[in-house]
């Protein structure tokens, strides 16, 4: 494979975990809104531990052409091991801690993302 095509399929997946990196190491990040704060925080783990399981699985598989259960599986892993280093480099950030709960709920995100994505391909 050509390395052009290596940094087309990875360097997605690499700037969402740069993004997410990122705004773990803020203190605080307060936002001004009408759904109460826990929801909207969940909410986030939710979605952007889903969109990088999908990065992983397009980088993994070469696109999405074909539904693959190893692919699958390892964007699923690589997710979840993200989710924990995440939450271990949140444990270094002030006013911040390590949540095993958080990891469970970027895992489930992770995890909705494949079973989504397994449905759409066997249609």
């Amino acid at each position: 494979m050509k390395n052009e095509s290596r940094l087309y399929l990875w360097l997605p997946p690499i700037i969402w975990m740069a993004a997410i990196f990122v705004l773990s190491s803020f203190s605080s990040l307060e936002v001004e809104t009408f759904v109460p704060d826990l929801y909207l925080r969940k909410g986030a783990h939710l979605f952007e531990y889903a969109i990088l399981s999908l990065l992983y699985y397009r980088a993994i598989n070469k696109g999405f052409k074909d539904w693959s259960f190893y692919s699958s599986l390892l964007a699923l892993i690589f997710s979840i091991l993200y989710a924990a280093s995440d939450e271990l480099h949140q444990s270094f950030v002030p006013q911040r801690f390590a949540s095993p709960v958080d990891v469970l709920i970027d895992s489930s995100g992770a995890f909705l993302a494949q079973f989504v994505l397994l449905l759409v391909r066997r249609r």
